[in-house]
């Protein structure tokens, strides 16, 4: 289907009384009297660019929880490292630490997300013991 354009006949009073008309085309774009005002202020000089503040860097300090790895469970991991500093050894046994968490009071320290978390750290670890074999063979490759 085919439009047909719109022609719209705008009428100015001229001072003398007359009136004058303008043929417009939405498809011309805008002419003639019509006229919109896109600033209100006139446009700033910008000639000295050097002479604007420059901003500020912020430097962001890290939280706790993104310096440390807690895989997803901050309240498990809470308790292995509570389990850690009590006995001095790793707890690699999840019902362990569950238990530990409720003989302790920490709450939210669940059986599946134990697992959840133990299962996180073993990958982690061999993801870390697969970079470091990477980084040895490659030493080796070059010397």
């Amino acid at each position: 289907k085919r439009r047909k354009s719109r022609e719209v006949i705008i009428n100015d009073n001229k001072p003398d009384g007359s009136k004058k008309s303008n043929l417009l085309s939405p498809n011309r774009g805008r002419s003639g009297s019509v006229h919109r005002k896109t600033n209100s202020q006139p446009p700033q000089n910008i000639e000295n660019v050097s002479n604007l503040p420059t901003p500020k860097t912020v430097i962001h300090k890290k939280r706790a929880s993104q310096l440390v790895n807690d895989y997803g469970y901050p309240t498990v991991h809470n308790a292995f490292t509570q389990y850690r500093d009590d006995k001095n050894t790793n707890c690699r046994n999840p019902t362990h630490l569950v238990l530990f968490a409720k003989k302790k009071g920490i709450k939210g320290v669940s059986f599946a997300n134990t697992n959840k978390y133990f299962k996180a750290r073993k990958t982690s670890q061999q993801a870390k013991m697969a970079r470091n074999a990477t980084k040895r063979s490659a030493a080796k490759s070059e010397s």
